[in-house]
């Protein structure tokens, strides 16, 4: 018996290890942040993080705004006590 001859399309995959692929992610990652400073400088992008990380439910309704979904309506108070 002869060992099989791997197909054409078999041969051509190219294995990439997961740190390479983390690596490119970051490097991505850190090329938007200096285009930001670069753009704005450091003060302006630290006081814009600072305003994303402290902003309690702004990513969460900006979803909400960017897929059209409304927030239901406001109950009427009422006088009546339960």
């Amino acid at each position: 018996m002869t060992a099989k001859e791997p197909d054409r399309a078999e041969a051509m995959v190219v294995q990439v290890p997961d740190k390479f692929i983390l690596l490119v992610i970051a490097a991505y990652a850190a090329a938007f942040v200096a285009f930001g400073v670069a753009v704005d400088g450091p003060a302006a992008v630290g006081r814009g993080l600072l305003a994303i990380i402290t902003t309690r439910d702004a990513l969460l309704t900006d979803c909400f705004g960017s897929g059209a979904v409304k927030p239901p309506p406001a109950r009427a108070q009422s006088s009546v006590v339960r």
